[in-house]
This record gives structure tokens, sequence and C-alpha cells, in this order.
């Protein structure tokens, strides 16, 4: 790939634990940040550089899968669940502002599955097989939470809630919001 902005890729390809003809790469070729399943057993013998909707060019010499589209974006690839066959990473797909723990099969059906339950920042850790991921999550109204999360069915055992240091401090609401952009359609936050 090649990109006006960015230099590509920006991170490496992740092979397939239990297929090394498969890898998953994360790239902005559609103008967010998504997981794209690449198929090396397919190489072509001619391929021609075309033009990304995210404004650069890509030069496809394997059959590639796009397995996370929509108008979020990628936060983190975690790794996989080998058993599930399964993706693991953190995006901003529910709200521009929110990060949470999604999975997406790595055969391209089904779209995204949400694991995490709660809104805010998650800082993710994946298992050697990615059967469960420790998440040190935080938000506005959580300073710090620990848990242990399964990711074949989201199921969460909190490890540790962390008290609010500045309980007792008066402080002012804070909210979030978002204006228009200049074209009167688009949010910024």
């Amino acid at each position: 790939e090649r990109h006006p902005r960015y230099v590509e890729p920006l991170n490496p390809l992740a092979f397939l634990p239990w297929d090394a003809t498969k890898a998953v790469m994360l790239t902005r070729r559609d103008n967010w940040n998504h997981l794209y399943l690449v198929d090396l057993a397919s190489q072509q013998k001619k391929a021609d550089w075309h033009e990304a909707e995210g404004g650069g060019t890509v030069l496809d010499r394997c059959h590639t899968q796009l397995l996370t589209p929509g108008e979020f974006e990628i936060i983190n690839f975690a790794g996989f669940n080998e058993k599930s066959r399964t993706a693991v990473f953190t995006a901003n797909a529910d709200h521009p502002l929110r990060h949470g723990i999604y999975t997406v099969s790595v055969r391209g059906k089904g779209g995204i599955k949400r694991i995490s339950v709660d809104d805010g920042c998650h800082t993710i850790q994946l298992s050697a097989r990615g059967s469960q991921l420790t998440d040190l999550y935080s938000s506005p109204t959580v300073r710090r939470s620990l848990n242990l999360i399964t990711t074949s069915d989201g199921k969460s055992v909190n490890l540790l809630t962390a008290s609010d240091p500045l309980t007792g401090y008066k402080f002012p609401e804070i909210t979030s919001g978002c204006i228009k952009a200049a074209d009167g359609e688009t949010d910024l936050y």
C-alpha cells in the first residue's frame, strides 16, 4: 500500500495460528482503521495498482476481505481466540468517545460482537490461546477496574475495583458533547 499521509503498513501482518496461508492486516484503506483477512495462497501472477477509498493506492497480489466494515476505528488488535477462530480487538464502534472490546470471526461471517459491557477506555491483554483476556478499564465514574473476560461468550469476573481517590472532593459536572463541522453534517467530539 502507498498513502500520501501514512507510511504503510503501520502494523505488521498477524498470521492465523491455525492457518499459515492466511493473515489479518490492520489498515486504513477504506478511510477507517479496519481488519482485513489476507489469503496468501491466492497470489495472482499479475496485479495492478488501484485507488483505495482511503486516499492511497493498493496493490492486491492476494485476495483480501474486509472483516470489520463500518464507520468506526479499530483502536487495538489484540490477537486471536484459537478455539472459536475469532480476532479480538478494541474499537469505538458504538460511540466515538467510548472504546469497547469486540470479536469477529475470521471466516468473515456474523459481523463484530461486543464482549465488554462497560463504557469507557479498555486496555486489554489476551491469553496465549486467546480464550481469556484481562481488561483494565476506566471511565469518568469508575477510576480503575480489572476484569477477567472469557472471549467466546463475554463472561466477566471482576478481580479488582479501585476505590475513588478523589472521594470527598467537589468537582464541577463534566459532560461531553459534539458540534457540527463546517459542512453541517459531520459530528466533532
